[in-house]
């Protein structure tokens, strides 16, 4: 089986992605299926976003801002692109 490439975001995003299938860097609720958790969001991500295949983020996010013109693809105020490894 392929590994599933996976994807960073933020916190409201995530909740999205996992709800549509996507593994995404976020931490998850203990006792709850397909949960994030909200209350360590923002550690974990910053923590394990080097392990994202994809970045998916506001615009307005200062990591997508370091990278001028470098977006795949641009939905709904948010960007996708591949981070620099």
């Amino acid at each position: 089986m392929a590994r599933r490439e996976v994807v960073l975001s933020d916190e409201r995003m995530s909740q999205t992605l996992v709800n549509a299938g996507f593994v995404v860097v976020a931490p998850m609720m203990r006792n709850y299926l397909n949960d994030v958790d909200e209350s360590n969001f923002d550690n974990y991500a910053t923590k394990h976003q080097h392990e994202a295949d994809w970045w998916f983020l506001p615009a307005d996010d200062a990591r997508v801002a370091q990278r001028h013109n470098t977006a795949e693809a641009a939905l709904s105020g948010y960007v996708l692109l591949r981070p620099q490894r």
